[in-house]
């Protein structure tokens, strides 16, 4: 049910909402690897950059097939840090 909502939220935009259901999720999913990544793409969209780059490295930490798509999104996300 987390997922699914936290998908709904996003997809209107209530990026914080979103966040708070991935909180939820968090202790529910097997991994904590796509937590993190979910929550990145939160941050992302809210324009919060430095807390969107931290999830994502947190989330190629605990799951190595993240890497390739994420270090993308970090590469980006480290340009408008500039």
């Amino acid at each position: 049910m987390g997922k699914k909502r936290f998908i709904n939220e996003s997809k209107l935009k209530n990026y914080s909402k979103a966040i708070e259901f991935s909180l939820k999720n968090k202790e529910k999913e097997k991994t904590l690897s796509y937590y993190y990544q979910d929550r990145g793409f939160s941050y992302r969209n809210m324009k919060k950059y430095k807390k969107a780059i931290s999830d994502f490295k947190e989330a190629i930490k605990l799951n190595s097939d993240l890497d390739s798509k994420l270090s993308k999104e970090i590469s980006k996300l480290e340009q408008y840090e500039k």
